[in-house]
């Protein structure tokens, strides 16, 4: 009986990648994270705000002088592109915003891959599937998402790209997100200052990079300044700096650090353990890492200076943040010989990320699996479809406004920004100036016989409305 020969393998047969597999796993997980905050993330008022500015601008209207809008004029512009094809409603902005954060944790995912290598990839995979105080302010619609995608964009030509036009690329992504968000305008500058430490590039690159970001953000903000400087001043400084009370602000600072801490705590134990250990680049002047270091730590001061300073600002440079941290847990994970020390940094760091991240879930309700706000908006369309008449719709008076989107109602001139655009110890004509709200504007906007419904929270009612409100109730008695 003949004995048959075991087949040999080719050159042709295929194997299967262990890495390659887990590393698209790890993917479709971060991914889906995504998707489920897409379904399931709580309804945040800004999402109407933003939504309305694009409506306004599709209908000619311009940010700061017809309508007040308290960030950089890019984003409705940029929404504007898509809505030019979809209707102009919560599902089709979250799908917007969810392309621009997932393009952002791509070109985040890459840019690791390049600068760390593969493993710290495949780490920063999972930070950025387990940052879910990032996930959720990346999900919703806001500036979080479209500065996301234009600052890890114009970092990576900045650090990651062999392209020879890669810093003019690179300023000109940067010039961008300062056109949606103005606190990343730090960023730009210190960019502008790692050219300069740039030995490749010669004093007219440098002098050309400069100069093109400077005419980026010109054209971008000029339009509106020209005509109306302190509408854009008020609209882009001192809405976001006035009443503020210093013993008040230093109380708020101490908060909002005691929060950071928590919140991020991850990324601050493997910065301190990168530094006690004396990782290569520190060592090394001026290496990637100390860019984003400096980057990230800039952010986090810059979003102490709103007067509505918040731990949750600072979600926009967490992409960053996980790359870093990848890039630091890699030496720990992949190069260390001792099989304790992995356990012991990966039973810390989990327990970091969990307990982190469940505080800030159940602090800020980013998520709530058993609500679904599409649901909430389409009882609401019909709940008005059944309560008023078309002809009642030809204004409303709302602090909620994505009521009145999803009511395909246009809201009174004054409301654009909600809950922020009322002001009651101003008096009426800066009101009318700067599109805000007081007391007596209020109760005008209730008479007007254009306004066919108004819908006012709980919120509203009891805690918003401030000063001589006697007219306001008795006008919502007789006639709502």
């Amino acid at each position: 009986m003949k004995s048959h020969p075991a087949p040999r393998t080719t050159q042709n047969s295929r194997k299967v990648d262990p890495f390659s597999t887990f590393f698209l796993l790890s993917l479709a997980a971060s991914f889906a994270i995504l998707a489920i905050f897409f379904f399931k993330r709580s309804l945040n008022l800004d999402e109407g705000w933003y939504l309305l500015a694009t409506k306004l601008v599709k209908q000619g209207q311009r940010p700061y002088l017809d309508f007040s809008y308290t960030q950089g004029p890019v984003l409705p512009y940029v929404y504007l592109l898509f809505f030019s094809i979809l209707p102009i409603n919560l599902v089709a902005g979250r799908g917007i915003t969810l392309l621009f954060t997932s393009t952002t944790w791509g070109i985040t995912i890459l840019m690791s891959w390049r600068l760390f290598g593969k493993n710290a990839a495949l780490l920063t995979v999972w930070m950025l599937a387990a940052g879910l105080l990032a996930v959720g302010q990346y999900t919703y619609i806001a500036t979080y998402a479209l500065t996301g995608f234009f600052l890890s964009s114009g970092i990576f030509f900045w650090m990651a790209s062999q392209w020879r036009w890669r810093n003019y690329a690179a300023a000109l992504l940067l010039s961008l997100a300062v056109g949606v968000r103005i606190a990343v305008l730090p960023v730009l500058l210190i960019f502008y200052l790692a050219i300069f430490f740039d030995h490749n590039s010669n004093f007219r690159q440098r002098l050309s990079t400069i100069l093109l970001s400077v005419l980026t953000i010109t054209t971008l903000f000029a339009p509106f300044i020209l005509q109306a400087p302190d509408q854009v001043w008020y609209n882009l400084v001192g809405f976001h700096t006035d009443r503020v009370i210093m013993t008040d602000r230093i109380r708020q600072w101490k908060q909002v650090i005691r929060s950071d801490i928590v919140m991020f705590l991850p990324f601050w134990l493997l910065m301190i353990t990168s530094l006690w250990t004396k990782q290569s680049w520190l060592r090394k002047p001026w290496r990637n890492q100390q860019w984003l270091l400096l980057i990230i730590l800039t952010l986090f001061g810059v979003h102490l200076i709103p007067r509505t300073a918040d731990t949750y600002y600072n979600a926009l440079q967490y992409p960053l943040m996980a790359m870093l941290m990848g890039g630091w847990l890699e030496p720990i994970l992949y190069n260390s010989n001792r099989w304790q020390q992995k356990l012991l940094a990966g039973l810390a760091l989990s327990i970091a990320l969990i307990a982190s991240q469940a505080i800030a879930v159940q602090h800020y309700q980013l998520i709530n699996l058993h609500n679904d706000p599409f649901a909430d908006i389409a009882h609401w369309q019909t709940f008005l479809g059944n309560e008023v008449a078309d002809n009642c719709k030809q204004q409303s008076v709302t602090f909620t406004p994505i009521l009145a989107i999803s009511g395909h109602t246009p809201i009174a001139s004054g409301f654009e920004m909600g809950i922020f655009s009322y002001r009651p110890t101003w008096e009426t004509k800066p009101s009318m100036h700067f599109h805000a709200i007081n007391n007596p504007i209020l109760a005008q906007r209730l008479l007007q016989p254009q306004t066919g419904w108004a819908a006012f929270s709980d919120y509203d009612l009891n805690n918003l409305l401030y000063g001589d409100i006697q007219e306001i109730h008795q006008i919502l008695k007789d006639h709502y």
